[in-house]
């Protein structure tokens, strides 16, 4: 049982199994620290979503659907980001400037799926001091639809009231009830106000809530760097790792070996589809010094010859 939680804690770095399992028992280890942390990390992807999801759509048939699809894509996006951390096995002409440039854009972006998942677990962890903020911002909200209203049904009265004054003045009878026309007003705009208020009332304010928290809870941003320090710190043990002369020699020898292999069984299919089709005898041309790896270029020997050889081997003189 032990043995097998360590192996989908090492399946979950995202590493070649094989080449953990020829390091050291300590080498090893921290590759099960950052399988409980990556663990962990799908955890959290898995209840934000939830709280996102739910909170927007209050159904957990839609959230939990969702919630997994979300999550199972943001948590292999963090696998493939840790990988790409690791350090590079074969020569790499890149800049220091250009690398360091690269790092950083990596993880920036996993700092932004940290911050993007820790502000709906924020939510729900701070739900007692976030919900009355929440009816406040209900409250301000219906007021400010009210007020409108309001003042766009006192307009329209208004201008009856005007024009009743007219038609009073007028030497000219007119049919139109403008007592009722005004008492319609009024009722129009209390059923919209009564449905505003019922509408905000049962509405979740999800989104709404989340931008309260940050303006008017600061403290979470604690949470948010903790989350934050959650997401990097598998990131921090790998680069150690691959500093670590155990393992990052053992996996440039296993991936340099398979890339050789692979590229010998290239060169006998070139040469046997030559041989096939064409029947001849070629060998697939080598531009590098150091096949396949392909990192140093060989410099053509040219011999340069003069206008007079081309013009003698123009005209066969």
């Amino acid at each position: 049982m032990k043995q097998r939680v360590k192996h989908i804690l090492q399946v979950l770095t995202g590493d070649d199994l094989f080449i953990i399992g020829q390091c050291m028992p300590q080498v090893q280890w921290k590759f099960v620290q950052i399988g409980l942390l990556v663990g962990l990390v799908c955890v959290l992807c898995l209840g934000s979503a939830m709280i996102a999801f739910h909170g927007m759509f209050q159904s957990y048939s839609v959230a939990i659907p969702l919630a997994l699809f979300f999550a199972a894509t943001i948590a292999n996006l963090y696998v493939l980001l840790l990988y790409t951390l690791s350090r590079n096995s074969f020569e790499d002409r890149s800049t220091t400037k250009a690398k360091k440039f690269s790092r950083i854009v990596r993880l920036s972006f996993i700092g932004f799926i940290a911050i993007l998942v820790s502000k709906p677990l924020e939510s729900g962890l701070m739900r007692a001091e976030l919900q009355p903020l929440i009816e406040n911002l209900k409250q301000k909200e219906l007021i400010e639809f009210e007020q409108k209203s309001r003042q766009q049904a006192n307009t329209r009265i208004t201008e009856l009231r005007n024009l009743q004054l007219l038609d009073t003045e007028s030497p000219f009878t007119s049919s139109r009830n403008y007592t009722l026309e005004i008492e319609q007003i009024e009722a129009e705009v209390k059923k919209g106000i009564l449905g505003m208020e019922a509408s905000i009332g049962q509405a979740p304010f999800f989104i709404q809530g989340i931008r309260v928290m940050v303006n008017e809870l600061p403290g979470t941003w604690i949470l948010t760097l903790i989350c934050l320090c959650l997401f990097l710190g598998p990131a921090w043990i790998k680069n150690h790792v691959s500093e670590n002369p155990d393992f990052f020699d053992k996996k440039r020898r296993i991936e340099e070996q398979l890339v050789i292999e692979d590229y010998q069984i290239f060169h006998q299919r070139y040469a046997a589809m030559y041989r096939t089709h064409f029947g001849r005898d070629l060998k697939y041309p080598e531009l590098y010094h150091d096949p396949p790896f392909n990192q140093h270029r060989k410099v053509p020997d040219l011999q340069h010859r003069t206008e007079k050889d081309l013009i003698s081997e123009l005209y066969n003189l």
